[in-house]
């Protein structure tokens, strides 16, 4: 059970880690490999790639275009 999730920071991606100190940290399967010591560092497997993969979402978003140029309200 996950008691809290955190997004990561673009600029500094150990920024979260120091500032929350967490006991577990789980990546996606296609995470480049980390090791941290004194961490626990957990690797989810893959599912349905062909569907859930973030790519495959914003090719079907975007269309074939790939038109990047979007901004979230």
């Amino acid at each position: 059970i996950v008691d809290e999730a955190v997004l990561g920071n673009k600029e500094d991606h150990f920024k979260v880690i120091r500032d929350v100190g967490p006991d577990v940290i789980f990546l996606g399967y296609d995470h480049p490999a980390v090791e941290l010591e004194g961490f626990k560092i957990l690797r989810g497997k893959p599912y349905n790639v062909d569907v859930h993969k973030s790519s495959e979402l914003r090719r079907k978003i975007l269309g074939a275009t790939g038109h990047t140029n979007f901004k979230a309200k």
